[in-house]
């Protein structure tokens, strides 16, 4: 089922979201903005708080060079290094004296997926243990047998908190 817009203004007017959902139901009925990560790299940066659910993927924040690699060739992206130029950078938001609190959700099935094989998981899984020790990121595992009980089966979501009153 997706968000009306007049659901979607009343839950930005109770939530003081600063018209958050009713941007991404026009967002949703205009179609896609080739410039729409430009300014979620922006938010990203900015925010003191991410909460980031994931189904299929390491989020591209937390993903280690190697796997961010066999991502963008098995996608059959041309100059991945150069995607890799782009993505690896954005973790050093995390190395902030003030990094954001950020909470991490993944389904177990993630974790599970050999992306680009035994090695690449195994600096993986490394990197997010490494990433979990900071005190201001916490990784949660769903497990499988969470079944459809699960809100987040619908699919994956960020939620940025940049600032008093703006949620992203």
């Amino acid at each position: 089922m997706k968000l009306q817009l007049k659901h979607a203004k009343i839950l930005d007017e109770e939530w003081r979201t600063g018209g958050l959902f009713t941007s991404l139901v026009g967002f949703a009925i205009t179609g896609h903005n080739a410039e729409w990560f430009k300014a979620h790299l922006e938010m990203e940066v900015r925010a003191s708080e991410l909460r980031i659910w994931q189904l299929a993927w390491i989020p591209g924040l937390f993903q280690a060079e190697a796997y961010a690699r066999a991502s963008f060739e098995g996608a059959g992206l041309q100059d991945i290094d150069n995607h890799l130029a782009q993505r690896m950078p954005r973790q050093e938001m995390l190395n902030r004296k003030n990094g954001p609190l950020t909470r991490v959700i993944l389904d177990q099935g993630i974790i599970e997926q050999p992306v680009g094989g035994p090695e690449v998981m195994y600096e993986q899984l490394a990197a997010i243990l490494k990433w979990a020790k900071r005190p201001n990121i916490t990784f949660r595992i769903v497990p499988r047998s969470a079944g459809a009980q699960h809100v987040g089966r619908d699919g994956s979501f960020k939620i940025m908190n940049v600032g008093r009153n703006e949620v992203a």
